[in-house]
């Protein structure tokens, strides 16, 4: 179940007016429906499956009820789909004139949850005629918890997406930063743990060029990628790595992959300080690459020493550290000063003097006799 609610859409409605605000909603109804048409698709057997995905005034609401979906793929998915709407949201509001919007226009919160229900059934007839038992619609507490999740969006910090214990626990071992918060959930009684997304790798985007507003929002996620200093939310980070780490996978033309990684590379290093932990885990997979592997080593253990339960960084620590057994043996010392120098001259020279970039080049040199 996934709620997703408009932020502050009062004040919004205020300052643009109520024919501009109409615009605005329609916009969101239309892209929650048809997204969400593209990532959980009608239903086949409408005897045993179920689904909902509608959007009125400022809030949309997703049921999907079926067991052809393994129930970590569902709240992946779901992830995926909301992550997406709020990209394709970002894009309609700084490409619209009104560039002075309060809170960066709309903004969306939701909440996923995964549980039981009870399913309503209804005698229809099917396209044979016969008479058969449909189901025609869901209840339960699941779905008054899935919204009381959503309304914790409010406090969020990251994403302002959040999920349920229930829903956060099939995730274990994806590439997935949860900001764990003990929240009231109001109308059940009782502070219950809720998971914000903080950070994520989204690998199953599927974004095509098959359509004029895909084309669209690839080219404005790789405008960001080109100029990170006009990014102003931590949400989009982890939005462009997926997106453009998708195409990269899955363009054959050389040339156009060389394009996509520079400018991972380019938003991964854009600034020394960076701590969003999907682009440190960039940064680490480029040095695996480039079989620099206590640089990599450097990055992985940063991740982990404050993500402990980010697993994919974990597994590659392992890799790592077992290559590094497999090279000649140096000092850790010579090797930290080698490859924290090399990673200033390569990725952050506009940090040095003219007489450190001399004295980092003489340390490289020194370093890889």
């Amino acid at each position: 179940m996934v709620f997703a609610d408009v932020v502050e859409s009062s004040r919004l409605s205020a300052y643009l007016g109520h024919l501009d605000y109409a615009k605005q909603l329609l916009h969101f109804q239309e892209l929650f429906v048809n997204l969400g048409r593209k990532y959980f698709q009608e239903e086949k057997d409408k005897s045993a499956e179920y689904s909902l995905i509608t959007a009125r005034g400022d809030e949309g609401l997703l049921f999907y009820v079926t067991d052809e979906i393994p129930k970590r793929d569902m709240i992946y998915r779901a992830l995926e789909f909301i992550f997406e709407l709020k990209g394709r949201l970002k894009m309609a509001v700084t490409s619209d004139e009104k560039s002075d919007w309060p809170a960066k226009g709309i903004e969306l919160g939701a909440g996923i949850h995964y549980g039981a229900v009870a399913l309503l059934t209804a005698l229809k007839e099917d396209d044979k005629g016969r008479v058969r038992s449909f189901i025609d619609g869901i209840e339960g507490y699941s779905i008054n918890y899935a919204k009381r999740v959503e309304s914790c969006s409010r406090q969020g910090s990251y994403s302002r997406v959040f999920l349920s214990k229930e829903a956060a626990s099939t995730l274990d071992g994806d590439p997935i930063i949860f900001s764990t918060t003990m929240a009231p959930l109001k109308g059940i009684g009782e502070n219950l743990e809720v998971f914000e997304i903080q950070s994520g790798y989204f690998h199953d985007i599927p974004i095509s060029t098959e359509l004029p507003e895909d084309e669209s929002f690839i080219n404005f996620l790789n405008d960001l990628a080109e100029n990170p200093e006009k990014i102003d939310e931590p949400w989009i980070k982890p939005l462009i790595v997926s997106v453009l780490d998708s195409r990269l996978r899955n363009i054959g033309v050389h040339a156009q992959k060389a394009i996509y990684q520079s400018r991972l590379t380019k938003l991964a290093w854009h600034r020394p300080t960076e701590d969003d932990p999907i682009l440190l885990f960039i940064r680490a997979r480029e040095y695996g690459k480039n079989n620099e592997q206590t640089a990599r080593i450097t990055y992985l253990k940063k991740i982990i020493d404050r993500f402990p339960d980010f697993i994919p960084a974990r597994k590659q620590l392992v890799d790592a550290c077992w290559k590094i057994t497999k090279q000649k043996r140096e000092r850790s010392e010579r090797i930290f000063a080698r490859d924290t120098a090399k990673e200033f001259i390569n990725k952050f020279s506009d940090y040095l003097s003219d007489s450190e970039t001399r004295e980092f080049k003489r340390i490289v040199e020194a370093g890889e006799k």
